[in-house]
């Protein structure tokens, strides 16, 4: 468990500065109520391979982007994230989730998202060309809030998001309740 933790640099947990197939995984991992600058479980600025298998991530606090994770510039990466529940985390952009750059995948499959907030993208902002692709499986969205863009999800560039027995309930934004294309 990761509780309380402070971290001035990207990464309250894992940061991946550079390098090309960089593994990271968190099994069982519980990281609650830290505050820092982004990523407060994983900051990547290299091509990693990311999985977290049944975390728990409540009440963190990033002052810039990516509440929980945030991925830049990171080449063929890949993000798998797997029974895992995201609460009360809030960031200035993506609450859970920034990506800035190309990114081979992500999915999401039994994760629960709730009460996540930021300024933009309650919960996720994908920032990426390069025809990345995108799942939701089996996941809740519940009361994911943005006081900009995209209650839940604010997407830009040349991507294909498959969402599949996905509950969305309560997300709320200036534009695009739920998504914001």
């Amino acid at each position: 468990a990761f509780t309380r933790t402070v971290s001035l640099r990207p990464g309250g947990v894992v940061s991946v500065l550079s390098g090309d197939g960089v593994r990271v995984l968190l099994l069982r991992s519980h990281a609650d109520f830290g505050v820092g600058l982004e990523g407060m479980a994983v900051a990547s600025e290299g091509a990693a391979h990311i999985r977290l298998i049944e975390c728990s991530m409540t009440g963190n606090v990033a002052l810039g982007s990516g509440g929980m994770l945030s991925l830049r510039s990171s080449n063929a990466s890949t993000l798998r994230v797997e029974g895992c529940v995201f609460s009360h985390n809030m960031c200035k952009i993506g609450g859970v989730l920034h990506i800035d750059g190309p990114i081979k995948s992500f999915d999401f499959v039994r994760t629960v998202f709730s009460g996540n907030l930021a300024t933009d993208a309650g919960t996720l902002n994908i920032e990426s060309d390069g025809g990345w692709r995108g799942s939701l499986r089996n996941v809740t969205v519940l009361s994911s809030k943005s006081t900009g863009y995209g209650g839940f999800a604010k997407i830009s560039g040349d991507g294909t998001l498959e969402i599949e027995r996905v509950l969305f309930s309560s997300c709320e934004s200036l534009g695009g309740g739920v998504l914001h294309v």
